[in-house]
């Protein structure tokens, strides 16, 4: 069994915060698509590596949803006894002198949301309120988002 290429480091944060990683999603999102349209207006919309990044773009296009069910989890969360509660995640870290891949970013803005939704869908229901169950939808559906993305093949550069 080959050594990793990084360390794994252990963040604690609220469940509102966790919720608010998804912007580095976008960020990941938008490098693709400027990639994609800067292969199209060069004219490389026939190459393999166009039909990769556009693979990747599609993949990505789930990020609006990520988004806006993020928020709206995180109004949900508000005022209520679980805003506060704090949630453990695990990051990759390449060891020195190495860059964070594609991946390894996605991963790492992915695990605080993974780790929040896990919290919430592990609730159970004791007064089976409405929003408690309202909650635990909600953070499926933000699971499953999550669980598309960590599905995106990013592509190597050549």
């Amino acid at each position: 069994m080959g050594r990793r290429n990084y360390k794994l480091l252990t963040s604690t944060v609220s469940l509102t915060d966790a919720l608010s990683t998804y912007q580095d999603v976008e960020n990941l999102r938008d490098e693709m698509v400027e990639w994609r349209d800067n292969l199209d207006g060069a004219g490389m919309d026939h190459m393999p590596k166009y039909e990769e990044v556009s693979e990747c773009c599609d993949v990505l296009d789930c990020y609006d949803e990520l988004q806006s069910d993020c928020e709206e989890l995180e109004q949900m969360l508000e005022g209520t006894d679980l805003a506060g509660v704090m949630v453990t995640s695990q990051d990759m870290q390449p060891y020195k002198g190495r860059g964070f891949p594609r991946w390894m970013q996605m991963s790492n803005a992915l695990a605080p949301i993974r780790a929040a939704c896990e919290h919430l869908t592990s609730q159970e229901a004791e007064d089976n309120t409405e929003a408690l169950t309202d909650i635990i939808a909600k953070a499926a559906e933000v699971e499953a988002h999550c669980e598309t993305l960590e599905g995106a093949e990013f592509p190597g550069m050549f």
